[in-house]
């Protein structure tokens, strides 16, 4: 029986040394992995964001969104939260920017996290569960989306230092909708869409409309009709409604095109005014009380 104490005791003393090396082998790899989960999940976090950011900044070339100057970056928070993130000159760069009253508040930097991205999209168009504590420095302008990770940078690529921005206006891709909608009620309506683009800024692939009596933006599917074969620059196009009736009829067009500064596919969406048309044959009741 001594023995087999001997032998057990042995045996127990042996796993518990094997149980001792698995674990420190195998922590810091479990380590590892945590990290790189959690570093994988910040990288869809900052995806999300970025898409926001791309979507307001598509908003702000068409003058239909201006971010919250009370969201900028302060020069304390650069400070406190970034100096040992971002450089000396990117720091500088940001505090320049932001203090020139000179520049536009779209192309400043903002200090944005759930609550305030909440509050600036609603539900339009929105990113949700961000970490409690995270916070992105963005910049709708240029598109750029930054964070703090655990004391290291992570961004979408964009450089922070933009020496020559282009012109926000020269961003522009406007649809010009002559009549842009008419009360008059007419058997056909007929309108005029011209577009204006600057050609060293955005390159168009594509440009569908389509007649809708829906104030809210149609499906993809639905932009079915083309002006033509290539749209050109400053070249009227006639758009026509005939054998429909009602008083809420509205031009959609859908622009697909190219930004050639970032090489990125963006879609603009552009509704008229409203037309009213009737087609609808007059309709009456006779009452015949009495026939001589």
């Amino acid at each position: 029986m001594r023995n087999n104490k001997g032998v057990s005791i042995i045996s127990l003393i042996v796993t518990i040394i094997i149980i001792i090396i698995i674990a420190a082998i195998s922590t810091p790899m479990l380590s590892s992995v945590i990290d790189d989960s959690l570093e994988q999940d910040a990288k869809v976090e900052l995806k999300n964001v970025e898409n926001v950011v791309a979507n307001a900044r598509a908003q702000i070339l068409v003058d239909s969104f201006s971010p919250n100057q009370a969201y900028i970056i302060t020069d304390q928070e650069l400070i406190s939260k970034y100096s040992g993130v971002l450089t000396d000159d990117e720091i500088s760069h940001i505090r320049a920017i932001n203090n020139d009253d000179s520049i536009r508040p779209a192309e400043k930097y903002y200090l944005m996290n759930q609550r305030r991205f909440d509050s600036e999209f609603g539900n339009d168009f929105n990113i949700s569960n961000i970490r409690g504590d995270r916070e992105y420095i963005v910049n709708y302008y240029n598109g750029l989306v930054l964070a703090n990770y655990n004391g290291a940078k992570i961004t979408n690529g964009n450089q922070i230092d933009i020496s020559d921005p282009i012109d926000i206006d020269r961003g522009e891709i406007k649809a010009v909708i002559y009549p842009n909608g008419n009360s008059n009620w007419m058997k056909i309506q007929n309108s005029l869409v011209t577009f204006k683009w600057d050609p060293a800024v955005n390159s168009v692939n594509d440009i569908k409309y389509t007649w809708s009596q829906s104030v809210s933006q149609p499906a993809d599917a639905e932009f079915t009709k083309s002006f033509a074969a290539s749209v050109g620059i400053d070249t009227p196009y006639s758009v026509v409604l005939n054998s429909e009736t009602g008083n809420g009829w509205y031009i959609w067009v859908k622009i697909d095109y190219k930004e050639l500064q970032t090489g990125i596919n963006r879609t603009s969406y552009i509704r008229s005014d409203a037309f009213f048309i009737d087609n609808e044959a007059p309709s009456f009741e006779l009452d015949v009380n009495e026939i001589k």
